[in-house]
């Protein structure tokens, strides 16, 4: 059975604030409630403004390959 997480509350997304700065917040959020990369990968949609959500749902299939390229982490 999936384990579910209660992530705390965070704005949307809406591509006005720093998205790296929005990115660690929303990670932090979904580790703090025990969420791995997966969860944080499967959830994001859900914190999005339907316009960002659009873009990200437009991008080719397999160009981010993992929550820490997502970030521009190395």
């Amino acid at each position: 059975m999936a384990k579910r997480i209660k992530p705390v509350p965070i704005e949307k997304y809406d591509g006005q604030t720093n998205p790296r700065e929005w990115l660690q917040l929303y990670s932090t959020a979904i580790r703090s409630a025990g969420g791995d990369s997966y969860v944080m990968a499967n959830y994001l949609p859900v914190c999005l403004d339907p316009a960002v959500r659009i873009w990200l749902t437009s991008l080719p299939e397999e160009s981010i390959t993992s929550w820490e390229a997502s970030i521009g982490s190395s």
